[in-house]
């Protein structure tokens, strides 16, 4: 099938696209030239109605079985919790996931002209992960891997799970949680990777200020945190010495770290390499001389506060940045706390040209005691530059506070 678009462009003539289409998604160029096209299909682009009437029916579901009935029926992907006024919670994930062939992930170009390489249908949503009622008694996900919830692979690509193991530790033998508990786990800087990585790097380290600022160090990335600052400039030295140098060569992970959010989301697959170095990929050099060449480089120069380093001004979209700052349409610099494995995460990244960031956009807490809603928003309700609520929740969401909004509820 050949498909044409019309791109129409401010100021200049429009541009005509032509894209060729079959069962295999998108071709990446012209089939009728010689040669072999990738084609790229998105599982999400056959969702329609069925999300609609899935989501519709949320209104009408008044326990945690129905609410994951209609939740899996929606066609793109999220993990959705749940939880009911009898007690019940249970997970969910969505979305529509392609059967396919026995060893084939979807990570790399098939043969398109094997039948058996086709998709076969979708997974039933009743066979994706999904739990009730765990006999922990409570449910976390933080973009870790879940497929162990179900007997199917529904994740190819996942975060590390240092988020979810920290959040457990903060709700394990709890039966007495709180709104303000739970803030505070939203607001949590504390990085078992950190930890993970001190305990093998601290017993090496020389007696000097940056080593001692290690070893006093509680593993949190505070604003006023200087030892958050030296950890991140060794596991940064670290990673361009042995991913760079012995692994993918320096300039692609220069490449990977600025230019892309591959390390950034998707850290965890380098990290056994990190931690314990193979001597066999690293021209025979020990984790210890690794550790402590990483350590020196990351030593050299002052090392400021991690608010120094997590700075971010929050750009109006339409103007994007063109406009005279004292005319208060972009708002910043702002510094953030937490890194990549805390539960307040802070992680910066480029990619395509643009900065980006993660961390939460907005958080909510629900108490299903009370008809109230928590939450507070990075930014504000409103995008008009003068109306009262552009960026009036900023302050609150820098600084934990939180609005409760009343639910409208007639007895």
């Amino acid at each position: 099938m050949c498909r044409r678009e019309q791109i129409k462009r401010k100021k200049l003539p429009p541009v005509e696209l032509t894209f060729f289409e079959n069962e295999h998604g998108v071709l990446d160029g012209d089939p009728h030239l010689d040669g072999y096209l990738l084609s790229t299909r998105w599982a999400s682009a056959e969702s329609g109605a069925r999300s609609m009437e899935a989501t519709l029916a949320m209104w009408a579901a008044s326990n945690v079985d129905q609410g994951m009935r209609e939740l899996g029926r929606i066609e793109t992907a999220w993990n959705w919790v749940l939880a009911d006024r009898a007690g019940d919670i249970g997970f969910q994930m969505s979305g529509l996931m392609p059967k396919r062939r026995a060893g084939v992930s979807g990570f790399v170009p098939l043969p398109g002209w094997y039948p058996e390489n086709d998709w076969q249908g979708f997974v039933p949503a009743t066979e994706l992960p999904r739990q009730k009622n765990p006999e922990c008694g409570f449910l976390v996900t933080a973009n870790q891997d879940l497929s162990h919830f179900s007997n199917v692979r529904a994740q190819n690509a996942t975060m590390a799970d240092y988020r979810a193991q920290r959040i457990s530790q903060l709700l394990e033998h709890r039966r007495d949680l709180s709104v303000a508990d739970s803030k505070a786990i939203q607001y949590d800087t504390y990085s078992l990777q950190a930890e993970r990585f001190l305990q093998r790097l601290v017993p090496m380290l020389p007696d000097n200020d940056s080593a001692r600022l290690l070893r006093q160090w509680d593993c949190r990335y505070d604003r006023e945190s200087r030892a958050a600052t030296l950890f991140e400039r060794f596991y940064a030295q670290l990673t361009q010495l042995v991913i760079g140098r012995y692994v993918l060569g320096p300039d692609v992970v220069a490449h990977l770290t600025h230019s892309t959010a591959v390390l950034v989301s998707f850290f965890k697959n380098i990290e056994p390499l990190l931690l314990d170095p193979p001597p066999e990929f690293c021209e025979g050099r020990s984790a210890r001389e690794l550790y402590l060449q990483a350590f020196a480089e990351a030593s050299e120069g002052p090392i400021p506060a991690w608010s120094a380093q997590t700075q971010m001004t929050l750009t109006q979209l339409f103007f994007a940045g063109r406009l005279p700052r004292w005319l208060r349409f972009d708002r910043g610099p702002i510094s953030l706390e937490g890194g990549r494995a805390t539960p307040c995460q802070a992680q910066f990244y480029s990619a395509s040209g643009r900065s980006g960031c993660l961390a939460a956009s907005v958080r909510l807490i629900a108490d299903l005691g009370e008809d109230v809603l928590h939450t507070n928003l990075l930014g504000g309700p409103s995008d008009r530059r003068f109306s009262r609520w552009y960026c009036s929740g900023l302050a609150g969401w820098l600084d934990g506070t939180f609005k409760p909004l009343q639910a409208d509820v007639e007895a």
